[in-house]
C-alpha cells in the first residue's frame, strides 16, 4: 500500500516542480547588424501576459517551462520560441521581406517609430525620384502620398509646382506646406510666375534639393503633426532628411548615370478643314487670286480660321509666297523638339570616428521648347564626430548654382504653343521659320493686333535668363548629458542671390521700341534652436519621453527691380538707354522675426499603447504687441492593437487606431500695421507719393486652425496589402484679408480679419 503512495507523492511532486514559474532573461537582436533592438515585444504565447526590450534589447519575463514566447519588432519576422525549461535566450529576428519605414522622422528632425503616432503621415520612395527623374523633385511626389497634390505648371524645365495638404487652409494667402531639411526650414517662395496675362514661371527654391542626396522624404499632413514647427506649419510639413555617411568603416564611392528622353505628349486638338479668311470667303487680288489680308481689321475671325474649305487651291500666303491652301496638321506638332535630361553625380563616403560624405551632381535639361535650356550642380557635404565621449557634432552644407535660359512664356502674345493654336490651320511651321526681315523686324501672318507673335522669333529674340546660387547649411552639437537625457543646440542659414533678366527685343511686333526687366534678389534666413530631449523606462512596462526647446527666427527679403521700355538706341537694354519717364527703379526690402518656446511629452504603455501632447508659443514681429504672441497646443493616441491582441489572425500583420486634435497659429506678412507711402515720379523735380494700400489693421490677429482627425491603418498578408485611412476635420479662422474699401476714405482696400474655411469630414485613403 505504501508503494503506491509514494508513487502518487513523486507524480504530484513532478507536476508541482513543472507548473512552477520561472525567470526568462534574454536579449533580442537584429541579425543584420547585430545590434540590440529596443522596444521590442515579447509576450507568452496564448496570454495577455508581456513585456517589451529595453535600450539595448534585453528583458525578462516570468514563464512557466513549457510556454512558448511570441516575440514582435515592426519591420522584421516575428518569432515563436519554446521556452523549454531554459532561463536564459538569445533570440535574433531577421528584417521582414518587406518592410514600410517602421521609424520615420518627425517634427524637429526626431525620429519616432511610426507605430507610436497619433496622426496621419506620408512617406515616399525616394528611390522613385532618381529613376524617372523631374529637375523639380516635388513632381516625383504626385501621386504617391495620399492627400497631397502637385500642381505642375507649363513653364518647363525647373518650373514651380504648386503643393497642396489636405486643401486649401487661407482665402488669399500662401497655402503650401513649410519645407524642412535636415530640421532646417528653407525657403520655398514662388516669386514671379506666369499668370492670366502672361508673366515668367522662375521656378520654386524647392527645386534646388537634388535627389540623389535624399534619404527620406516624409510629409506631416495635419496641424497634429505639424504643431511644434510654428506659424509655417498651418499648411503642413514636408520634412526631407538628407543622406550621411553611415557607420561603415572604409571609403565608399556612388555613381549615377541618369538619361531621360521628353516629347510634347498632349497636344491640342485642331481642325484640319477650314483656312484662313472671314465668313468662309478669301480675299482676292485684282488678278483674281486668293490672298491672305494681314493687316484686313476683322479680328479675330481673320487671324484665325474662319475661310473656306481647304482643298489645295493656288493661294498667296501670308508672307506674299505663292503656294496651295491646304491643312497642315502637323505645324504644331513639328514646332517642339525632342528634349532630353542629363544627370550625373558621383559620392564619396568615409565612415568610421569621423564620417564624411561629400557628393556633386551635374544636371543638364533641353526643353522640348527651342532654345529652352535648365542645368543646375549641386555640390554637398556632410560630416559628424564625437568631440569627447559625450560631446558630438554635426554638419551639412549645401551649394546649388541654377542657370535657367528662355524659360517659357506664359499664355500671352509672348508664348509660343499660343501663337501656334491661334495660327490659321493653312500657316505652315517652314514659313514661320524666316521670323524677321533684313532690319530685323518680326514677321508675323497677321498685323492688326499687337498681341500676336512669331514662335520662333519669340524664342530666338525675347530671351529671358536667370541665375541663382543657393547655401544651404546647419551645424549643431549634441551632449548626451545621461543615458535618458541629450541637449542639442543647432543654427542654420538658409540664403541665396538670384539674377533674372526678361526682355521684348527691339523690332519685335508687340512691342517695336523694345522693353526689359531685370531683377536682383536676396533671401537671407537664419534659425538658432535648441533642444533638451529625455527618456525613460519604468518597470519595463511605461516609458516617458519629453522635449523641450526654443527657436529664434530672422528672416530678410529684398529685391531690386529696373525697368524700361522704349529704348533710345535698339537692341541697347540698360536704364541709360531710356527715358526718365519711361523707367523705373524700385527696391522691396523686409524683415521678420519670430521668437518660440515649445515642448512635447510622450507616454507609451507596454509599447502598444502611446498618449502625445505638444505646446508652442510664438511671439512674431508681423503683428501689434497685444496680439503678437499666442499658443497652439495638440493631443494624439496611438493604440497598437495588432500588439496587444493575445491571438493575432495569421492575415495581420499590422494594426492601429489612431485619433488627434490640435491648433496651429499662423501670423502676417510684414508692414500691414502702419501708414505707408509709395513714391511716384517726381513732377518738376518735385516729389511726389501716395497712400499705399491696403489701409492697414492696427488690431491685426493671426490666423488659426483647428482640427481633429481619426484613423486606421492595417497590414496584411505580410505587408502585401495594407490600408491607411483618415477621417479629418479642419476649421481655419480669422482670415488675414484684403477687402475693399470706399475710396472716399483715400483708400480702396483694407486688411480685415474676416471670413472661415471649413475642411469638413474627408478621408485620405491609400
Amino acid at each position: 500500500m505504501a508503494r503506491p503512495i509514494l508513487l502518487l507523492l513523486l507524480i504530484a511532486i513532478s507536476l508541482y516542480s513543472n507548473a512552477q514559474e520561472i525567470t526568462l532573461v534574454g536579449k533580442v537582436t537584429d541579425k543584420a547588424e547585430g545590434l540590440g533592438l529596443p522596444g521590442a515585444t515579447v509576450l507568452v504565447r496564448g496570454t495577455t501576459k508581456g513585456t517589451t526590450t529595453d535600450i539595448d534589447g534585453k528583458f525578462s519575463i516570468a514563464v512557466l517551462p513549457t510556454d512558448s514566447i511570441q516575440v514582435r519588432y515592426i519591420g522584421f519576422t516575428e518569432q515563436i520560441i519554446p521556452v523549454d525549461n531554459r532561463k536564459e535566450i538569445a533570440i535574433t529576428l531577421e528584417p521582414a521581406a518587406t518592410q514600410l519605414g517602421e521609424v520615420v522622422v518627425t517634427a524637429l528632425g526626431i525620429p519616432r517609430e511610426e507605430k507610436s503616432l497619433g496622426y496621419a503621415v506620408g512617406k515616399m520612395d525616394v528611390r522613385s525620384a532618381t529613376v524617372t527623374r523631374d529637375p523639380n523633385v516635388v513632381n516625383s511626389m504626385q501621386g504617391k502620398i495620399a492627400g497631397v497634390q502637385i500642381t505642375k505648371t507649363s513653364g518647363g524645365p525647373g518650373a514651380s509646382s504648386r503643393i497642396l495638404i489636405r486643401g486649401n487652409s487661407s482665402v488669399v494667402n500662401n497655402n503650401q506646406p513649410l519645407v524642412v531639411v535636415d530640421g532646417i526650414p528653407i525657403d520655398n517662395t514662388t516669386q514671379g510666375s506666369g499668370g492670366t496675362w502672361g508673366g515668367i514661371d522662375f521656378g520654386s527654391p524647392i527645386s534646388d534639393i537634388d535627389p540623389d542626396d535624399i534619404e527620406s522624404l516624409i510629409v506631416l499632413k495635419g496641424p497634429s503633426a505639424a504643431a511644434l514647427y510654428g506659424s509655417r506649419a498651418l499648411n503642413g510639413v514636408i520634412v526631407i532628411t538628407t543622406k550621411s555617411a553611415g557607420s561603415k568603416k572604409g571609403w565608399r564611392v556612388g555613381v549615377n548615370i541618369n538619361t531621360s528622353i521628353e516629347s510634347a505628349y498632349i497636344l491640342t486638338k485642331l481642325q484640319n478643314t477650314y483656312g484662313a479668311g472671314s465668313e468662309g470667303k478669301f480675299k482676292y487680288t485684282p488678278e483674281g487670286i486668293p490672298f491672305f489680308e494681314t493687316d484686313r481689321p476683322s479680328l479675330p475671325t481673320y487671324a484665325a480660321s474662319w475661310g473656306p474649305e481647304m482643298l489645295g487651291q493656288q493661294y498667296i500666303d501670308w508672307n506674299g509666297d505663292t503656294t496651295t491652301f491646304s491643312p497642315q496638321p502637323n505645324n504644331y506638332k513639328k514646332y517642339f523638339q525632342l528634349g532630353h535630361t542629363l544627370t550625373n553625380s558621383i559620392s564619396l563616403a568615409h565612415g568610421g570616428k569621423f564620417p564624411v560624405r561629400i557628393s556633386f551632381t551635374d544636371l543638364r535639361n533641353q526643353g522640348i521648347t527651342p532654345t529652352s535650356t535648365f542645368k543646375r550642380n549641386n555640390l554637398n557635404l556632410t560630416n559628424s564626430g564625437a568631440i569627447t565621449k559625450k560631446l558630438e557634432y554635426a554638419l551639412k552644407f549645401t551649394y546649388v548654382d541654377q542657370r535657367a535660359y528662355n524659360r517659357v512664356n506664359q499664355s500671352n502674345g509672348h508664348n509660343a504653343a499660343r501663337n501656334i493654336i491661334m495660327m490659321p490651320r493653312n500657316v505652315s511651321t517652314e514659313s514661320m521659320e524666316n521670323f524677321e526681315d533684313s532690319d530685323g523686324r518680326e514677321q508675323v501672318w497677321y498685323t492688326n493686333w499687337g498681341w500676336i507673335g512669331n514662335p520662333f522669333f519669340t524664342v530666338e529674340r525675347n530671351i529671358n535668363r536667370d541665375d541663382r546660387k543657393r547655401y544651404l547649411g546647419n551645424v549643431s552639437l549634441i551632449h548626451k548629458t545621461k543615458d535618458w537625457l541629450s541637449v542639442m543646440g543647432r543654427i542654420g542659414m538658409d540664403h541665396f542671390d538670384e539674377d533674372r533678366h526678361n526682355r521684348i527685343a527691339s523690332r519685335s511686333f508687340t512691342s517695336p521700341n523694345g522693353e526689359f526687366n531685370d531683377d536682383k534678389l536676396n533671401f537671407l534666413e537664419v534659425n538658432a534652436d535648441y533642444l533638451i530631449s529625455a527618456k525613460k523606462k519604468i518597470k519595463e512596462i511605461w516609458e516617458i519621453s519629453g522635449n523641450l526647446g526654443g527657436n529664434a527666427m530672422y528672416q530678410k527679403r529684398s529685391t531690386r527691380s529696373q525697368s524700361g521700355r522704349n529704348l533710345i538706341v535698339p537692341f541697347e537694354y540698360n536704364l541709360e538707354n531710356v527715358a526718365p519717364s519711361n523707367r523705373t527703379d524700385r527696391t522691396f526690402l523686409y524683415e521678420r522675426r519670430i521668437n518660440s518656446i515649445y515642448g512635447s511629452a510622450q507616454v507609451s504603455y507596454m509599447s502598444y499603447l502611446f498618449l502625445d501632447l505638444t505646446g508652442r508659443n510664438d511671439w512674431t514681429s508681423t503683428l501689434p504687441k497685444q496680439n503678437n504672441s499666442y499658443f497652439y497646443p495638440s493631443a494624439s493616441l496611438s493604440y497598437l492593437f495588432s500588439e496587444h491582441m493575445a491571438k493575432r489572425p495569421k492575415f495581420l500583420t499590422y494594426g492601429k487606431l489612431r485619433a488627434s486634435i490640435a491648433q496651429v497659429g499662423k501670423d502676417a506678412d510684414p508692414y500691414q500695421l502702419a501708414l505707408a507711402y509709395d513714391s511716384l515720379t517726381s513732377v518738376d523735380g518735385v516729389a511726389i507719393s501716395r497712400v499705399h494700400n491696403p489701409f492697414p489693421l492696427v488690431n491685426l490677429k493671426p490666423e488659426k486652425k483647428r482640427s481633429y482627425e481619426f484613423g486606421v491603418e492595417l497590414r496584411m498578408f505580410k505587408d502585401r496589402v495594407s490600408v491607411d485611412f483618415t477621417y479629418y476635420n479642419a476649421s481655419t479662422f480669422n482670415q488675414i484679408l484684403t477687402s475693399s474699401v470706399s475710396a472716399a476714405s483715400g483708400y480702396t482696400t483694407a486688411v480685415v480679419n474676416a471670413g472661415e474655411i471649413r475642411e469638413p469630414w474627408s478621408g485620405d485613403p491609400i
